[in-house]
């Protein structure tokens, strides 16, 4: 099995992210969002890539309040989750 080696958590207020990363995979959970709002961007950067909503995908669950987002990669995909977990994560600031 392949482990995550990049975790990612922040936290304020009532606002959370937290994003595990390994190699080929990325998993995300963006708490106290507005998530509909989220998931457009993740979705519009999907579509901008030209990847598949397979390799990049985002959810919204229960209150509209979290979303979910996964990357995958591979030789066949669009998605380079080394250059996506930036975005996903690092560049996030929570206010």
């Amino acid at each position: 099995p392949e482990y995550a080696n990049r975790i990612f958590i922040a936290k304020r207020q009532d606002k959370q992210a937290v994003a595990l990363y390994s190699r080929s995979a990325l998993v995300a959970m963006y708490q106290g969002f507005n998530a509909s709002k989220l998931c457009h961007s993740i979705n519009r950067y999907t579509n901008q890539s030209k990847a598949s909503t397979r390799d990049l995908n985002c959810w919204v669950e229960g209150d509209e309040l979290t979303a979910y987002v996964t990357a995958r990669g591979s030789l066949f995909s669009n998605i380079n989750t080394n250059l996506t977990w930036p975005d996903i994560t690092g560049k996030l600031r929570i206010q």
